[in-house]
């Protein structure tokens, strides 16, 4: 998506001819930084959650071989 606004942001400029108004900038600048932050804060949660998931296999794990030693099971 990011690729998409500034290829948006290049097309509008031939378009317009010359520079964009300094506010269009401003307005492609603050939508980037938006999808990055979007986008690495989804980063962000995956390996929150896969951090997560290998705790709980860890532990499962570990129960599991606590009881085969035990002989429960």
């Amino acid at each position: 998506m990011i690729a998409a606004v500034k290829k948006g942001l290049n097309q509008a400029t031939q378009a317009w001819g010359e520079d964009l108004p300094d506010i269009s900038k401003k307005t492609v600048d603050a939508t980037i930084k938006k999808l990055e932050d979007w986008r690495d804060g989804l980063s962000a949660k995956k390996n929150e959650e896969a951090q997560a998931a290998n705790a709980t296999q860890n532990y499962l794990t570990n129960q599991a071989q606590a009881y085969t030693i035990a002989g429960v099971a």
